[in-house]
């Protein structure tokens, strides 16, 4: 007898009996057996059952008879003992079947349980490589390496004496009359000489734009480590997400089959609308899965245009991530805003940029008052001797003539106008300055506010909101399976265990970000890692 003719037995009333071959068999010896009386104080039957048979030739009992019989049991157990224990043992197979793949389930396939374990620092590793690449072979970081290296060597342009002068004059043609010297060679050598100091502060002033242009490109640098953290880490985060959204779609896969033996078996209410559930919510996930990909090739093209290399570049990731320490960047967590902001001010290029920058206006300042004197020309005139063919004079030897020379600055508006633009230059670059002081102290504290916020949410999801979700999940399960709790909690809780999972994700990525923008911040490279560019 299979379980729906079981259940279709119990659904016809108590007079009926079960047409079967065992049943008409046993007519004989149930012929002429008087009915049994309606009290439950009734004789026992005369015939006690010695075992359990649930073959085709036990006669049937109706569920009324049974549960008229079922208090008189306890004074004629004989009677009714085969029944009672047949259908407690119907009831826990039933029940078995139902829990047993929730339950295992729920105990052998726990979605996140990766999440609870804390993974060793070496599992970054791969970053490490990515940093270096991208410090050896970004386009841009180097292009301002190359405008660094040709700033070095204005100053020794500008620092130099002018070239001198040479001129040469020969008297070939002269004028027909007394003492003239025909064919006779002159040359003279002039060199222009400015005001002392001058030139010592051309080259200061390059010097200084040389210097802040290398602190641009540390401060690049710096920048450029940031953004490799920042897009590995987004990167990180839509992968993960991706597969713990395949992940749940992997549970309610398990679940499908569970919702149709509980329906088709105990002959659940509404167990189509709840594998409709399952499928509306198994298309609503894969639609987020699809997006999540599109964004995931964008970021990695994103992340290998950092590094110089095809877009489609295969990045290693880590299976998970470890915490980020502030003390890794060179700092404790019970730092101050005032400490921080010290250190910024004293190890900032960006910010010490802008001093090199004002020392430059300040040589172009004192420049342009040096400029404004006068500048000098010393030289030489040698002229030679008579070399035609009838010299007038020839015991005439080479004359040498010493020569000077003093160029006076009267024009004296070009010279204002310098100086003026000088000051302008460096009010401007302090205002500069003095802003982005402002900007990177709101950006340090911002920074400091979303990793303390990634720390606190890293500890609430991993530590509390996932174990308590799982178990919450498993019991929904368990109630759902015994049916008193509808399917639309199973789902929503376990969605929103999904939802703590990648929560929990998206704070760890926000914290190694903050953390990263900070070592910006602080001018602290990442641990092992220098600025090393060489002319190639």
């Amino acid at each position: 007898m299979n379980m729906m003719t079981f259940i279709d037995m119990l659904d016809r009333p108590a007079t009926e009996r079960v047409s079967s071959p065992g049943l008409e068999a046993s007519g004989a010896r149930t012929k002429g057996r008087k009915e049994r009386p309606k009290s439950i104080m009734c004789e026992p039957d005369a015939r006690r059952a010695s075992s359990i048979d649930f073959s085709d030739e036990q006669p049937f009992v109706s569920p009324r008879l049974l549960s008229r019989d079922f208090f008189g049991s306890f004074f004629y157990p004989e009677k009714n003992e085969r029944w009672i224990i047949g259908v407690l043992t119907l009831l826990l197979l039933i029940s078995t079947a139902l829990l047993l793949p929730l339950n295992t389930h729920a105990q052998d396939t726990l979605p996140f349980e990766d999440l609870m374990e804390q993974p060793d620092p070496a599992v970054l590793a791969p970053l490490e490589g990515y940093l270096e690449m991208a410090s050896e072979q970004n386009p841009g970081l180097r292009a301002t390496f190359q405008e660094y290296r040709a700033q070095t060597h204005v100053g020794t342009q500008v620092g130099s004496l002018p070239d001198p002068e040479l001129s040469l004059s020969f008297f070939a043609n002269p004028p027909d009359q007394a003492g003239s010297i025909p064919g006779r060679l002159s040359g003279s050598v002039m060199q222009r000489v400015p005001w002392f100091g001058t030139l010592s502060t051309r080259r200061s002033e390059q010097d200084h734009r040389a210097d802040a242009k290398r602190l641009e490109l540390e401060q690049e640098w710096l920048d450029l480590m940031a953004e490799v953290h920042q897009r590995y880490f987004a990167y990180f985060r839509i992968r993960q997400s991706i597969r713990f959204m395949e992940r749940h779609i992997e549970l309610l896969d398990d679940l499908e089959p569970v919702v149709r033996t509980r329906y088709e078996t105990a002959r659940a209410s509404g167990g189509q609308v709840d594998l409709l559930r399952i499928e509306m919510e198994q298309e609503e996930i894969q639609t987020d899965i699809a997006d999540l990909r599109h964004m995931g090739r964008h970021l990695q093209a994103e992340f290998n245009e950092l590094l110089n290399r095809d877009a489609r570049a295969e990045i290693a990731l880590p299976d998970g991530l470890p915490m980020a320490d502030l003390h890794y960047a060179g700092m404790h967590d019970h730092s101050s805003d005032e400490d921080l902001m010290e250190i910024i001010r004293d190890a900032n290029p960006g910010l010490a940029a802008y001093e090199k920058q004002q020392a430059a206006e300040r040589d172009a300042i004192r420049l342009s008052q040096l400029e404004g004197r006068p500048s000098f020309g010393v030289g030489l005139q040698v002229m030679g001797r008579d070399h035609t063919f009838m010299r007038m004079m020839p015991e005439m030897n080479e004359s040498i003539t010493a020569l000077a020379s003093i160029q006076i600055p009267i024009f004296r508006g070009k010279y204002r106008a310098q100086r003026e633009e000088a000051e302008a230059r460096m009010e401007a670059t302090r205002l500069r300055q003095q802003q982005q002081t402002n900007e990177l102290a709101s950006q340090l504290e911002s920074y400091l506010h979303t990793y303390h916020d990634a720390t606190r949410r890293i500890e609430l999801n991993r530590n509390r909101q996932i174990p308590r979700a799982d178990q919450a999940v498993q019991v929904l399960r368990e109630d759902y399976s015994a049916g008193r709790t509808p399917f639309d909690e199973v789902i929503r809780m376990q969605r929103q265990m999904l939802d703590y999972g990648i929560a929990l994700i998206e704070a760890q990525v926000k914290q190694h970000q903050a953390r990263a923008n900070i070592e910006a911040l602080l001018a602290q490279p990442p641990a092992g890692h220098d600025l090393r560019l060489t002319d190639r």
